[in-house]
């Protein structure tokens, strides 16, 4: 996978800045990538990611009733939730760790964690494919599908990590 700053010279940009999409993999017919929400305090940027997404061209022969397009399957981490009045993301994962003996801090993880907020910004799904479209990543006709996942478990092959 390019390194992060070479994935940021090819990104697109989402609802006027507010998402990037940091391409991993991109060929003609295909593109995975990560997806973040882009926080900006005063010259710096804070990058969360919130998604990773996979788009293909679809010949739609194997559906049998559909036309050829361009299917993106958008994969929300279910830790994170937006804040829109503040514009911001907030990942709540572990939130006993997060926050360690600070009980206050516990108590907001845990209220922002069960609380009815969204994912990610309403209007992020449909931009996203304008912006998949304009940026000729993708074609018209195009459909955007948004899961929402946990991560269940995971199995390493080698050395993944370095105190492994």
């Amino acid at each position: 996978m390019p390194a992060f700053h070479e994935r940021l010279k090819s990104s697109i940009e989402v609802l006027n800045g507010e998402y990037v999409v940091l391409p991993e993999y991109k060929s003609s017919d295909a593109m995975i990538a990560e997806v973040c929400h882009v926080r900006r305090n005063d010259a710096q940027r804070v990058y969360t990611p919130v998604a990773h997404l996979s788009a293909s061209a679809h010949s739609g022969e194997s559906e049998g009733f559909l036309n050829p397009h361009w299917s993106v399957h958008l994969f929300v981490s279910s830790s994170v939730r937006y804040l829109a009045d503040l514009k911001s993301t907030e990942v709540v994962s572990n939130p006993q760790r997060q926050a360690g003996p600070d009980k206050p801090f516990l108590k907001h993880l845990l209220a922002v964690r069960d609380s009815t907020l969204p994912y990610l910004h309403p209007e992020l799904p449909h931009a996203l494919g304008l912006a998949l479209i304009n940026s000729a990543v993708c074609s018209k006709p195009l459909v955007v599908h948004v899961h929402v996942s946990d991560e269940q478990a995971f199995v390493d092959f080698g050395r993944v990590a370095e105190d492994d």
